[in-house]
């Protein structure tokens, strides 16, 4: 019976199983970004082999890695030592490239071959790829200008445009807060996230243009990786008007906002 071990790094952890009566499966993990040549996991014959048979059986690859969608990357993802059965990475892995953002397992799998063939073995090794928090959320734009009217009602929202974060799972979650300059009063606002796309600022008391002719405020987007990254816009002017704007394309008619964007 074939036994497979896992070297004790830090990329790496096996949970040994068997998808039929003879073939074994190898189940290991690595974390993404870490550079070529880290050790994934080693595959190693029964320890009850004297020494002699150890050294003579050799370890290759059977099929090229292959991802969840089906597609095979143009360059290797792993190689494995013929002596030592050890498999290390051939490359920098992006997990975000690989599965193609997913919150589920990012698993690459492909098979190896034991010889000689008196001791021929298929082993079928699966290698989940581990999100890390790489990536930042960002904004589709920096900044932007909104106009309100002075006698729109509490509970009108102004949309503003959701942050991205390629990462997965918890690392893709973001969470959004308001931070506002010393000079510039926010008590007339409020965040609402009414899904992962749809991004609001609430008006929550009424607007006195004469009192306050101007807000600015960011909006800052933080991710829940451990630590966070966060990206940020500008809402350079929430300007009350004297006027019900209604009449442009860009108008929310079901609350009578116009959102105005700035040229970059």
């Amino acid at each position: 019976m074939l036994l497979l071990t896992c070297l004790l790094t830090t990329s790496s952890t096996l949970v040994l199983g068997f998808d039929n009566s003879t073939t074994p499966l190898l189940d290991l993990y690595v974390l993404e970004e870490l550079p070529a040549d880290s050790i994934v996991g080693r595959v190693e014959l029964n320890r009850k082999l004297t020494s002699e048979q150890r050294a003579g059986l050799r370890y290759s690859l059977l099929s090229r890695p292959t991802a969840p969608d089906g597609s095979v990357s143009a360059r290797p993802l792993f190689r494995i030592d013929e002596r030592s059965g050890t498999i290390r990475t051939a490359q920098r892995l992006d997990r975000d490239a690989l599965c193609r953002r997913t919150d589920e397992s990012c698993y690459i799998r492909f098979d190896l071959a034991v010889r000689p063939m008196s001791r021929f073995r298929i082993v079928r090794v699966r290698v989940d790829v581990v999100d890390v928090n790489d990536n930042a959320p960002s904004f589709p734009r920096r900044s932007l200008v909104l106009a309100v009217p002075e006698s729109a009602a509490v509970g009108t929202s102004l949309p503003i445009p959701a942050a991205h974060d390629a990462d997965a799972g918890v690392n893709g979650q973001v969470r959004y807060v308001i931070v506002t300059t010393p000079s510039s009063p926010t008590s007339a606002f409020q965040l609402a996230e009414r899904s992962r796309s749809d991004i609001r600022l609430v008006l929550t008391s009424p607007l006195d243009r004469e009192a306050v002719d101007r807000y600015q405020l960011t909006i800052v987007a933080e991710d829940g990786g451990n630590p966070p990254q966060s990206g940020s816009i500008q809402v350079r002017r929430i300007s009350p008007t004297p006027t019900l704007l209604c009449q442009s394309p860009l108008v929310d008619r079901s609350r009578g906002v116009r959102v105005r964007r700035e040229k970059q």
